[in-house]
C-alpha cells in the first residue's frame, strides 16, 4: 500500500469519526437549550406572580365590628359582618381575618334612627403595610340604637 493510499483511508477513517461525534454533540446542545429555555420560563412565570397587579376579591366570614363613641347608646344587633377586600392577590393572602378591623363610628352618624334596625356605613381598616394596595369594600352593619334608660 502507497502513502497516498494510507493517509486517504485515514482521512477517511477521521471523517466517519468526527460524523458519529457531530450528532451527539447537537443533540447535547438541544437538550441544553431546553433545559435553559424552561428555567428561564419558570423565572418569568415567578416573577409575574410576584408583581400580579390584577385585582382580586377576597371574602373574610364574620368579622367584629368595634363601636365607638357609643357610650349613650344601647346596642343590639349582629356586631359581625363579612367583609370583602380588593386588592393584588400577593397581598390579600397575607391578611387574615385577625388582621381586619371593622369600626362603627357613631361620632360621624349624622341621624340616628332610634328605636328600629337600620343599616350604618362601617369602616373597614387593614394593617398599614397593605393600605396602599388593598381597599375594603362598602359594608354595613344592621343595629337597633335606643338611647340608654
Amino acid at each position: 500500500m502507497d502513502k497516498f493510499t494510507r493517509t486517504t483511508e485515514m482521512d477517511i477513517s477521521a471523517m466517519q469519526n468526527v460524523k458519529e461525534a457531530a450528532p451527539k454533540k447537537n443533540r447535547i446542545g438541544s437538550i441544553v437549550a431546553i433545559i435553559f429555555c424552561l428555567f428561564i420560563a419558570v423565572i418569568i412565570w415567578l416573577y409575574a406572580m410576584e408583581i400580579d397587579a390584577d385585582m382580586h376579591t377576597r371574602e373574610y366570614k364574620s368579622v367584629s365590628v368595634d363601636l365607638i363613641g357609643n357610650a349613650d347608646y344601647d346596642i343590639s344587633g349582629d356586631l359581625n359582618i363579612d367583609v370583602v377586600l380588593v386588592g393584588a392577590n400577593k397581598d390579600l393572602v397575607d391578611i387574615k381575618k385577625e388582621d381586619i378591623r371593622v369600626i362603627l363610628d357613631f361620632s360621624k352618624i349624622n341621624n340616628f334612627i332610634l328605636g328600629s334596625e337600620h343599616e350604618y356605613s362601617v369602616d373597614i381598616l387593614v394593617p398599614d403595610e397593605y393600605k396602599e394596595n388593598v381597599i375594603g369594600k362598602e359594608a354595613t352593619v344592621k343595629l337597633t340604637i335606643k338611647e340608654k334608660q
